[in-house]
């Protein structure tokens, strides 16, 4: 139990569970206020609790989040129906059993905002490396009712005139970012701590940033707490920290090495906060799932002043450590 510090305005209460919201040396902070919810309890009162604190401000995050960047009100129903497919007869398969239980208790239309998000987040950001990922789906063999909906994306994504543009004039998803993470420690740091930073880098006025959230997690299942950094968008990690000092972190690469079997990467980056106390334990829990998109990741470790970067895609993981020679001849 800890004291809540006086920089903490309470907002809502939901039985055990609590929304505060930090107060800032400057009131004016023009990107939006920042949120905390302390979850407790088990699965299903997680999920439940919330949404009772956080049901209008993950709706509006959705909606600003894809009304700034898809104008279009028919490509928005596109990418949600597309979202809900890869959902549906991909993701879902291995999502684990308390992830579900926790959706389970949402209302509807903040489960489908978490769903989305971890499903959208997955895809990358050139729209030629998601048409050929989605090609590769296709190849598959799938019924009529679904190929319909991914030539529909594909379709938009070809002519994508709502597409930002890259440096060279090639098209650019306008939500993709180009997020960074780095980790420190031993000579390089005072006293050899570690320390581990992520940085979510975005284009600015996404609308995303409405309802920046801190969500700390307290099940009561016996695992250890910890806490994740993002926005109101449903219960997914983009990065976090345990109680065991491990810290995740992720950032884009962009290929069409990208599948679709496997858990999205904000729930897979929750499995690793609850599942590891080590880097060897959060490299075996990383094996022992899918890769559903060409992306990497950091995770670090305070408690054995180490990390490690992933450079995953379809089918492929590798594993870099502190002076990795595959980066010094680089």
């Amino acid at each position: 139990t800890m004291a809540v510090p006086s920089s903490m305005k309470l907002l809502r209460q939901s039985g055990n569970s609590t929304l505060h919201e930090l107060v800032l040396p400057t009131p004016s902070y023009a990107q939006g206020r920042v949120l905390v919810a302390t979850l407790r309890g088990d699965r299903a009162e997680i999920g439940r609790a919330y949404g009772a604190l956080l049901h209008n401000e993950t709706i509006d995050t959705l909606q600003k989040f894809l009304s700034k960047l898809i104008p279009d009100a028919s490509t928005r129903d596109v990418f949600l129906k597309f979202a809900d497919f890869l959902w549906d007869r991909y993701e879902s398969a291995h999502v684990p059993q308390p992830f579900l239980d926790e959706l389970a208790a949402m209302p509807a239309d903040v489960a489908a905002v978490t769903r989305r998000f971890n499903t959208l987040g997955n895809l990358p950001a050139d729209p030629q490396n998601l048409i050929t990922a989605l090609e590769f789906e296709l190849e598959k063999g799938l019924p009529p009712a679904l190929a319909e909906i991914i030539n529909a994306v594909i379709n938009e994504l070809t002519k994508c005139t709502w597409c930002a543009k890259r440096s060279d004039g090639r098209a650019r998803l306008p939500f993709a970012p180009g997020c960074d993470a780095f980790a420190a420690w031993g000579s390089r740091t005072a006293g050899g701590r570690l320390f581990s930073s992520r940085n979510l880098d975005w284009n600015k006025d996404t609308g995303i940033a409405a309802h920046k959230l801190v969500t700390v997690f307290h099940p009561d299942d016996g695992t250890p707490p910890y806490a994740t950094f993002g926005f109101a968008s449903g219960l997914g990690a983009i990065a976090g920290m345990s109680k065991a000092g491990l810290t995740v972190s992720e950032m884009n690469l962009d290929n069409s090495r990208t599948a679709f079997e496997g858990p999205p990467f904000p729930i897979r980056l929750r499995l690793v906060l609850e599942g590891a106390t080590t880097l060897a334990e959060a490299r075996s829990l990383w094996e022992a799932t899918n890769n559903t998109d060409s992306m990497n990741y950091m995770v670090a470790s305070g408690a054995e002043r180490n990390a490690m970067a992933i450079e995953a895609m379809r089918g492929f993981s590798a594993f870099f450590g502190a002076a990795d020679p595959v980066e010094a001849n680089a």
